[in-house]
């Protein structure tokens, strides 16, 4: 039987009994609970509008498709076009840093690890063309209702705290970003942070994944994929969807993603293409994770922030892009590389 079938029924049979809810369970042969959800489905129904008023006055055909296809284009166009970011620098070495899950007002936060990332990258902007990409999750923002209710008590944080620290983070912290995704935790009904995004950067706000395009004025051309997570998983190779995408789509060099709290680097020749793909799955900043605990997944050290140094000066495909966890010695590999060119 359908659904709205079987909720109309529900509402004949609570009619019939008056009101009386167990009466009208015995009514359908259902228990007292199947009915009381039936009801609350019954209630959260618009109410259909009438047929006569529908077809009444209907709109010309042709303009409603002229302005259809005048809309449909437009937005197609801003789809793909707020996707692709593109970026121009000088044929030089330049950084990437990809921003794990803050989880900003999670009890278990690593803020000393947060403070000395945050503090290297603002060094980095100082003497190298660098692109901070923030992947998502900036805070927990756990649902006030429902099964996920709970957990929101665990934060010593009211609303209010939490949302001052991701103005800070945005706003305060002297970091360059280039731009800003959302994750799955950002689109929950905590909180409506694209609205609020949009008022404190200047940056792209992108839901889950961005192309990022970086063209050098000598012509050198290097992409990123850069996604809260990607479809695909192995027990063993956190890269595993990561490396998945790029044999589906290869059209990037460097395919980024988060999400998992899980670390992971790698790199795949492709020689039918002729490309090298780079991966990197950052870990982010979330410890003591008692999802993590109860489901038996490890908690790693390393990996919160990931670096991607690109060097358009490479010699081979494979020393274009290498990727660190540890961000001192990625600088000082950017280091090098440009004394090396100087």
């Amino acid at each position: 039987m359908l659904d709205h079938d079987e909720i109309q029924e529900a509402l004949n049979a609570l009619k019939q009994a008056d009101g009386n809810k167990t009466a009208a369970a015995e009514i359908m042969n259902m228990t007292r609970s199947r009915l009381r959800r039936l009801l609350v489905k019954a209630a959260a129904q618009p109410e259909p509008e009438d047929t006569d008023d529908l077809v009444d006055d209907l709109p010309d055909y042709q303009q409603v498709k002229k302005r259809l296809a005048g809309h449909n284009q437009r937005y197609i166009t801003d789809f793909y076009k707020q996707r692709w970011l593109n970026l121009r620098v000088p044929h030089r070495p330049f950084l990437q840093f990809f921003i794990g899950d803050l989880h900003r007002d999670s009890p278990g936060h690593d803020d000393d690890q947060f403070e000395a990332d945050m503090g290297l990258i603002r060094r980095a902007q100082e003497d190298f063309t660098c692109h901070a990409i923030n992947m998502g999750d900036v805070l927990d923002n756990w649902p006030l209702g429902g099964k996920l209710g709970k957990k929101h008590h665990d934060s010593h944080l009211t609303r209010k705290e939490a949302l001052s620290l991701v103005r800070g983070f945005m706003c305060e912290e002297g970091i360059d970003f280039a731009v800003h995704l959302l994750g799955n935790h950002d689109a929950w009904p905590g909180v409506d942070f694209e609205t609020l995004l949009r008022q404190w950067t200047k940056a792209p706000i992108v839901d889950w994944a961005a192309y990022l395009t970086v063209t050098t004025d000598k012509g050198f051309r290097f992409r990123t994929f850069a996604a809260h997570d990607m479809p695909g998983s192995s027990i063993n190779n956190p890269v595993a969807a990561l490396s998945r995408r790029a044999k589906e789509e290869g059209e990037c060099d460097l395919y980024v993603a988060a999400h998992r709290h899980k670390g992971g680097q790698g790199k795949d020749q492709n020689g039918y293409r002729g490309k090298t793909y780079s991966y990197l799955r950052v870990r982010g900043y979330k410890l003591a994770d008692e999802y993590a605990w109860i489901k038996g997944h490890s908690e790693e050290a390393e990996g919160a922030t990931g670096l991607a140094v690109i060097n358009p000066l490479a010699r081979t495909q494979d020393s274009v892009c290498r990727t660190f966890y540890d961000l001192e010695e990625g600088l000082d590999w950017a280091r090098f590389l440009t004394s090396r060119a100087a």
